[in-house]
């Protein structure tokens, strides 16, 4: 006696294929916030200007503009800038962080810091703000297929 058992599995392929497409979307959004993150930092600021105890090659001391209470941190080492990273966390999971020992001072920018006298100066906030209506787009077309 001889039993055939058949089992389709176009609906289970179909389903790898989204979940690849939607761990790609997350992996994109991360990226993106982090570069927004990073972006925030350049630019004009319009912050007070002081003088840095670094001088520049011709002898002429250095001058900073820093960013004002609600502007995103102006650059100036680029260490903060460069502190950005994004790591993997899970099958769809992607973290955007701050590396040590950055963390702590980008906590303090992120947040103010009132030992500190330190206004919030956030840019991760935003940065991830800017992505969340695109990332929410992004996840209905997939699962959808644009019903909405």
């Amino acid at each position: 006696m001889n039993i055939e058992v058949t089992i389709n599995t176009r609906g289970i392929d179909m389903a790898t294929v989204t979940l690849t497409r939607l761990a790609q979307i997350v992996r994109s959004m991360a990226l993106t916030t982090q570069a927004n993150a990073v972006a925030s930092m350049t630019g004009p600021k319009s912050g007070r200007v002081y003088k840095r105890r670094a001088r520049r090659k011709n002898g002429r001391p250095r001058l900073h503009r820093a960013s004002a209470p609600g502007e995103a941190p102006a650059r100036d080492t680029g260490t903060l800038a460069t502190a950005v990273g994004i790591r993997q966390i899970g099958n769809m999971s992607w973290e955007v962080y701050v590396k040590q020992p950055a963390s702590k001072y980008a906590a303090a920018l992120e947040f103010g810091s009132p030992r500190r006298r330190l206004a919030p100066r956030p840019f991760m906030r935003p940065a991830l703000e800017r992505v969340r209506k695109p990332f929410i787009a992004a996840i209905e077309r997939e699962l959808f297929g644009g019903l909405f």
